[in-house]
């Protein structure tokens, strides 16, 4: 009797574990669905804004669904999401109640003028480096493009594999999530007339940007 409780208990156990094996793609691809959909009801710049016009420049899920149409569980997805990033530091009080605030309080955040393109054109990518003084990062970024961090981050990398630029990035506190800063490589740096007459790079990037955009689309 005492054998089979212990066998019943191990089976249960591993079909456990199996079902949450299965499940974590399907929830990290619908945490996915759900950040991008929810970005016509508010972007991460306006979130970002809205934190910093806090009078502590904090925000919880509680009062992010209040200020906005986000629902709990969209409000939730959108401050982890940032978090992850690295854009917001996350702080509990004894309540476990989770507040957000971003790393970067002093800040510019001035959207800039760039290309009506739907990527960042090599003119678009050497104005943001020039704006930011050659050193730019995500929050850096969100601000001055008004783009998605996820749509950011495809962008950079593209940038990245041609050898354009250098990405580093620590980890915070915890080793929980990276912090990513990027740097335009030499001779890039040094000669920026260069990097705009890249006209084959701007060509390959407009070819992957639009198929990404047909990709989404039928999703």
């Amino acid at each position: 009797m005492f054998l089979a409780a212990n066998v019943l208990a191990i089976v249960i156990m591993v079909t456990a574990l199996t079902i949450a094996v299965f499940m974590i793609p399907f929830l990290i691809v619908s945490a996915q669905k759900r950040y991008m959909r929810t970005q016509s009801i508010i972007s991460d710049r306006d979130i970002l804004l809205m934190i910093l016009s806090e009078p502590d420049r904090m925000m919880t899920v509680e009062r992010l669904v209040r200020l906005t149409p986000l629902t709990k569980s969209e409000a939730r997805t959108r401050l982890y999401s940032l978090r992850m990033s690295g854009i917001l530091r996350q702080m509990s009080n004894g309540r476990m109640t989770k507040f957000y605030s971003l790393y970067d309080e002093d800040i510019d955040t001035q959207l800039l003028n760039l290309d009506d393109t739907p990527y960042l054109s090599t003119e678009d990518i050497l104005q943001l480096f020039q704006h930011f003084d050659y050193n730019v990062d995500l929050t850096k970024l969100c601000f001055a493009t008004n783009l998605p961090i996820k749509e950011i981050k495809r962008e950079m990398n593209f940038y990245k594999k041609e050898g354009v630029i250098e990405e580093l990035y620590h980890m915070t506190a915890g080793g929980v999530n990276k912090r990513y800063i990027y740097l335009l490589k030499e001779p890039y740096r040094s000669d920026p007339d260069l990097f705009l007459s890249e006209v084959k790079l701007d060509e390959r990037h407009r070819k992957k940007a639009i198929h990404f955009l047909d990709t989404e689309d039928t999703v």
